[in-house]
């Protein structure tokens, strides 16, 4: 698989924001299959009733008739490799919607391109597809279905965030905002900034959660 130019840079940006807000991060960069599943059933060991759990993945990720999974860094080449191997995203948010937080949020960051492309009939298609999320999770994906998410701007553009974790973490960093409006300023900021570059990106959001939280508290700005 391609080494994507933002990625590890995206995570730890929202890993610093995250602990700035006195969150417990479990942070697994570049991970191995191996890595990511105990990474998973660490964090699924940690939720409770009283939780916001958030994941944020940022890396290759595709679809295989119907599915949905997210891939370690030592993947092989094939389809079946990917089922056995990947993680499926749909086992993932069903084992957090068990947990029934206070609130969950998956973040997947998973549409820049194809890994494998070539490689079977489920390969040629780009971006991840409806996760169809389990109850008591929203879904914010960075680019819509069968879109490319913009890792930058242009050939100068110099900031090292990709272009939708650069828009989220401005509006997670905005006081007053609860997470809902975080996600829908997000998703109009990235699709205006994109389509300013003739580049078609729309996050999408999938919510099954009735909670909320605020990032930042304190007095709205101004609009």
């Amino acid at each position: 698989m391609g080494k994507l130019r933002n990625a590890v840079n995206d995570a730890k940006a929202i890993r610093t924001e995250l602990t700035k807000r006195d969150f417990e991060v479990l942070y697994h960069p570049d991970a191995t299959r191996k890595q990511m599943f105990n990474a998973i059933d660490d964090f699924i060991k940690r939720l409770s009733s009283n939780t916001v759990a958030i994941v944020f993945y940022a890396g290759h990720g595709m679809q295989i008739e119907g599915s949905n999974y997210l891939l370690p860094i030592d993947i092989k080449a094939k389809e079946r490799d990917v089922v056995d191997d990947g993680i499926n995203l749909r086992k993932l948010l069903n084992q957090m919607g068990a947990k029934q937080t206070k609130f969950s949020l998956a973040i997947i960051d998973a549409c820049r391109n194809n890994p494998l492309k070539g490689h079977g009939r489920s390969a040629g298609a780009r971006g991840l597809t409806n996760p169809r999320s389990s109850t008591g999770v929203v879904v914010l994906y960075s680019a819509g279905e069968n879109q490319q998410a913009l890792d930058r701007l242009g050939n100068n553009d110099p900031n090292p965030n990709g272009l939708f974790t650069r828009e989220f973490l401005k509006s997670m960093q905005e006081p007053g905002l609860n997470v809902r409006e975080v996600i829908n300023k997000t998703r109009t900021t990235v699709y205006a900034k994109a389509k300013a570059v003739g580049h078609e990106q729309m996050p999408a959001i999938y919510d099954e959660s009735v909670g909320s939280f605020v990032f930042t508290p304190g007095m709205r700005r101004e609009e």
